[in-house]
């Protein structure tokens, strides 16, 4: 028998936290549900632990034939899934016990059977690094809140999709294609879907209540580097969607995140944080733009 729901994770190289998303998963009630986790090309040693931590688990596990990042992996594991509503989470995340409940109370109304469902993170405990770069919204909307740096209008619609935590009704993606393996870097592939998806006449809800934990980016080092490929790959999605209010919402949410950071003694370190991503960010924008220009 079809299951109604499909919870797909896609994953690479980080079994210490996926593990964590297991245990949490095991206080789930999955009796309606399939679990699909994509792993995309890890090492041997970590595919190897992946497989020992889901051997008692009623778990299917895909195995991509070459690293290709997060948006292939997803398309692989909604092509090998068979539910009607298809959940996403990522591997480092942990999901609360009432999870699949406020899901389901969600799509049990008629007048939500061809919305798409958005949910927010809940920032884990971390360090003075962890805290600033989630209080300028990282990731999810980070400790700020979605609705801070992504628009939310009166009625609860977004047009921002974000995969950690998101249910797409199976319909809705069969007339809007799935994630876009054509953009080359690991940014705006939900983004893009979630446009695409408006575009079809279907609604984005969000929802506060439906929320995962997220581990905060606690690294100085993986911050740079993060921004910077956002950089890089924010040129290939805006070459292909003109988003006329790009820098209006990019004001609108820089200035909810000043607001906020006010309201903390780390408004010094959150405005810093927010110069360096801003600043690393299109610069690796005009980076790309100028390679993409050479090549060219």
């Amino acid at each position: 028998m079809a299951k109604k729901y499909s919870i797909i994770v896609p994953h690479y190289n980080d079994t210490k936290q996926i593990a964590k998303l297991f245990e949490s998963m095991d206080k789930l009630d999955l009796r309606e549900c399939e679990i699909v986790v994509i792993d995309d090309s890890s090492s041997p040693e970590q595919y190897s632990t992946l497989r020992n931590l889901i051997r008692n688990k009623d778990i299917k596990l895909i195995r991509t034939k070459k690293n290709s990042g997060p948006t292939v992996a997803r398309n692989e594991g909604i092509r090998e899934s068979e539910g009607e509503l298809l959940v996403f989470t990522d591997s480092d995340c942990i999901v609360p016990m009432d999870w699949l409940e406020t899901i389901s109370n969600f799509y049990r109304l008629k007048e939500n059977r061809n919305k798409v469902l958005q949910g927010r993170a809940e920032i884990l405990k971390s360090g003075i690094i962890g805290q600033c770069t989630s209080s300028i919204g990282f990731p999810a909307g980070g400790s700020i809140g979605f609705e801070k740096i992504w628009p939310v209008n009166k009625e609860g619609e977004t047009k921002q999709l974000v995969t950690c935590n998101c249910v797409i009704p199976r319909h809705v993606l069969d007339d809007a294609g799935l994630f876009d393996p054509t953009l080359p870097l690991p940014f705006g592939d939900d983004t893009d879907l979630g446009l695409r998806i408006i575009g079809k006449g279907y609604k984005i809800r969000f929802d506060p209540l439906l929320f995962v934990y997220h581990p905060a980016r606690d690294s100085l080092t993986s911050f740079i580097k993060w921004t910077w490929t956002r950089g890089k790959g924010s040129y290939y999605f805006r070459k292909k969607n003109a988003m006329k209010d790009w820098y209006k919402i990019r004001l609108w949410s820089s200035k909810n995140i000043l607001v906020h950071g006010m309201k903390t003694v780390k408004f010094p370190l959150v405005a810093f944080f927010l110069f360096c991503y801003l600043s690393i960010f299109y610069a690796g924008f005009v980076y790309e733009k100028i390679k993409r220009y050479r090549i060219q």
